[in-house]
């Protein structure tokens, strides 16, 4: 395990999204250091109507070039093998991934030169998932399912945020990751963006080390732009499931996710070359200030 594995307050977990035609089923495998050094291992499970924490042994961890194992569940490139048991959660069975759409570039840019509350990383913007899972008894089929992977580290999630992906587009060759949040930096912070948009085998970038501005942010809504481009999202109807997040270091933060309908649209030069409406969009929004509750405008 690396340096940053070692010290006090920390958290690392990586996302595995799978969509098929018996609904999504989200994997969080993750590791938590927190204070007085109290460490353990966890697996969060998320489906469109449930989710599940399971903590294990932080021994029952451990990381390798082929993945991750947590006890008897591995996770890797090429897919998943789960036994996952405890008091209310039952998951077991096997998922094959297809190639992987990583993005070209380390999505942090310079960022990830600086040390930073939260580090973001894309492993996989869209790949095949083929296989069957079983959760408490409930059959998750991937005939030709859809795969998203994405990884954080660090201290704690940022206090605002917003965060959508999607990749279920019927057969439109388009994923899209987006996110904004609150980023401390000396004495105060600026709403920081990174987003991704792959369409018809294109990668599009909006990043605030690019330039990009975001000119809003709400509950339901966000737009970025930068440049010749404009990425707008609306998120309507959403059915959120509970999960923890680190803070300070420590899982006791309670979030929420959603597989949420929305709407993306995308310009060029006030071109528009997409608009794309999914009822699969796996969506978070936080708000932990005391400044904003609800909408905020950026001007």
């Amino acid at each position: 395990m690396g340096k940053a594995e070692n010290e006090i307050s920390f958290f690392e977990g990586w996302y595995f999204k799978h969509q098929g035609e018996d609904g999504s089923v989200c994997l969080i495998p993750g590791i938590n250091i927190g204070k007085n050094n109290k460490r353990y291992a966890f697996i969060q499970v998320i489906t469109e109507n449930a989710s599940y924490m399971v903590n294990y042994l932080f021994e029952d961890f451990s990381k390798n070039d082929t993945g991750i194992r947590i006890k008897n569940s591995l996770f890797g490139n090429e897919g998943v093998k789960l036994d996952i048991k405890s008091v209310k959660l039952n998951l077991c069975g096997e998922l094959e991934y297809g190639p992987l759409t990583p993005v070209g570039s380390d999505i942090m840019g310079p960022f990830r030169f600086f040390k930073m509350q939260c580090s973001h990383g894309v492993i996989s913007m869209d790949h095949r998932v083929t296989g069957r899972l079983v959760l408490n008894d409930k059959e998750f089929r991937f005939t030709d399912g859809r795969g998203y992977i994405e990884t954080d580290k660090g201290i704690c999630f940022p206090e605002r945020y917003f965060w959508i992906q999607c990749n279920d587009f019927g057969n439109k060759k388009l994923s899209i990751m987006a996110a904004s949040a609150k980023i401390p930096i000396l004495f105060g912070s600026f709403l920081g963006c990174i987003c991704v948009v792959m369409f018809d085998g294109k990668e599009y970038r909006l990043a605030s080390y690019k330039g990009a501005r975001v000119q809003k942010c709400s509950e339901n809504a966000l737009e970025i732009k930068q440049g010749r481009y404009l990425f707008a999202a609306e998120v309507y109807e959403k059915n959120p499931q509970k999960l923890m997040a680190p803070e300070m270091g420590d899982m006791c933060r309670t979030i929420y996710e959603s597989s949420a309908n929305a709407r993306f649209r995308f310009y060029d030069n006030k071109q528009l070359l997409f608009d794309a409406q999914s009822l699969r969009a796996s969506f978070e929004y936080a708000d932990e200030s005391a400044y904003a509750r609800n909408s905020v405008q950026i001007d």
